[in-house]
């Protein structure tokens, strides 16, 4: 299958000269729709202001100060019900296409090796506990206002969920040149690291901060997305007459297309009310995916997976109070039931998106007494 061809469709690469035409329609406005849109922030009229006047490197740089992974998030960021469409100009004649100028001024950071920018004064000592979205974002923030980050990954290769977005929505090799370019700025990765005593870490960090992801799920005939995901990715997928999948975010619709493109004789169905891209819904369908209203009965018959981020999961593994579902309980400042132990991202709850899971690990961050 041909997923290289269609993925171009949703994912719009875009010239200098398109990025300065488009930058220059922002209106500027006083209070900016596109900025509360934004999860992570990002200052949209001031990168694209300097776009405009054709200041490439220094609208990356801009940007980077918030979108730390932007060939990242300028790729794969649900931009069409955030920052695009809080946009002014959205219902007059189109939003200004920000992932596409974010993606171009991501890779051109990459290119020139822009670093991450820090203050002098030392803010502190922390262990991250996990390198996905949440993680990462948390040890570039401490890192910048000037603290000193450990990151530790229990797999081979940090990135977490990163790592199971699918080639044709994330090209290899971008996601290890965004973790180079924390580590060049400063950043400590250490991979093959599994935190096994809490006790112990906080004797040598100030702070220990959990990023570790969802917990499994544990519900019996339901698969959890991001396990799917990975399972499909290592080739140890089963290979099912039809599967079944509950969600209709866009990690979903990648799941459901790299499904197809492995395993054609599945039947691959999505049983839910659709909230991803419209664009890569089309492309899905194209490619033989069936949509369904989704119901409160799930019937499946023999022969069929059921895949879900809706589920039971086991506690995290952790001597911390949980909910029901397994995730790590928090309070206002994201500090769980064991004093100095902060958890963000998938560790607490389900996120849709990448950037919405950078968001969290940023509030955390500021939860430490960082500036906005």
């Amino acid at each position: 299958m041909e997923t290289g061809k269609s993925s171009q469709k949703a994912d719009r690469v875009i010239t200098p000269e398109e990025a300065v035409k488009e930058a220059s329609r922002c209106l500027g406005c006083n209070e900016p729709n596109c900025i509360s849109g934004c999860p992570i922030g990002v200052a949209i009229p001031s990168v694209l202001s300097l776009v405009s006047s054709g200041k490439f490197i220094d609208a990356a740089i801009a940007l980077r100060e918030k979108a730390h992974m932007a060939s990242i998030t300028g790729r794969v960021c649900p931009s069409y019900r955030l920052c695009e469409r809080a946009c002014s100009l959205s219902l007059k004649g189109g939003a200004v296409p920000f992932r596409s100028i974010e993606r171009m001024l991501g890779d051109l950071s990459l290119e020139v090796k822009v670093k991450t920018r820090r203050r002098s004064t030392p803010k502190g000592n922390y262990l991250v506990v996990g390198s996905g979205p949440a993680g990462l974002t948390m040890a570039h923030d401490l890192f910048a206002e000037g603290s000193e980050v450990t990151v530790w990954e229990k797999e081979d290769q940090a990135g977490g969920w990163l790592r199971l977005i699918p080639p044709f929505r994330l090209p290899e090799g971008i996601l290890d040149k965004e973790i180079e370019r924390l580590i060049s700025s400063g950043i400590k990765i250490e991979t093959r690291r599994e935190l096994k005593d809490i006790g112990s870490a906080l004797k040598a960090f100030d702070a220990v901060l959990l990023a570790t992801g969802e917990p499994p799920c544990r519900e019996t005939g339901r698969v959890d997305i991001s396990d799917a995901l990975r399972w499909v990715k290592a080739g140890d997928f089963p290979e099912y007459g039809k599967v079944v999948i509950l969600d209709g975010d866009d990690s979903a619709t990648d799941l459901a297309r790299l499904l197809v493109s492995r395993y054609p004789r599945t039947k691959v169905e999505i049983r839910a009310d659709l909230s991803c891209d419209p664009v890569l819904a089309q492309i899905a369908a194209s490619e033989g995916i069936e949509f369904q209203k989704p119901s409160k009965l799930v019937l499946v018959g023999k022969g069929a997976c059921v895949i879900a981020s809706n589920c039971l999961r086991t506690p995290v593994p952790f001597p911390l109070q949980t909910d029901v579902y397994g995730y790590a309980i928090v309070d206002s400042r994201f500090m769980t039931s064991t004093s100095r132990v902060y958890a963000a991202g998938g560790a607490i709850s389900h996120y849709r998106s990448i950037t919405e899971a950078m968001a969290s690990g940023r509030e955390l961050s500021r939860s430490l007494g960082l500036p906005r």
